[in-house]
């Protein structure tokens, strides 16, 4: 019995020391492709997102399109082409992340670049 004890007082240790605070704050993002990128247009869904951020030489451009799915499209670009850094702002970064989907993207001269093999990172 002490050591059913002992093993739950531990899980619950750990569980504690998340080192992510709990309430408002961005999570950082970054789109991953196979080649370079001039522009991307993403979608996210989920509730908390209060906002885009542009990191580096990335310009965000962000508008709610459905209130009630709580559904964003935001338009990246990066005129040199390289990473796609940006920040998602949340009410609070604990919760669960945002869903994200790629729904076009182009190269640094503007050609179609297709969107399945994008991916989007998300760090806490």
């Amino acid at each position: 019995m002490r050591g059913i004890a002992l093993a739950a007082t531990l899980a619950l240790i750990l569980t504690a020391c998340d080192s992510t605070p709990d309430g408002p704050g961005t999570i950082d993002a970054v789109v991953e492709a196979p080649q370079p990128l001039g522009a991307v247009v993403l979608e996210f869904t989920g509730g908390g997102v209060e906002g885009f951020d542009g990191q580096g030489d990335t310009q965000v451009y962000s508008a709610l399109v459905a209130p009630v799915e709580s559904r964003y499209r935001v338009i990246l670009v990066s005129p040199g082409g390289g990473p796609m850094r940006f920040g998602i702002r949340v009410v609070n970064v604990r919760e669960a992340q945002p869903a994200v989907t790629a729904v076009s993207a182009v190269s640094p001269t503007n050609q179609f670049v297709t969107p399945a093999g994008l991916q989007v990172r998300l760090q806490r």
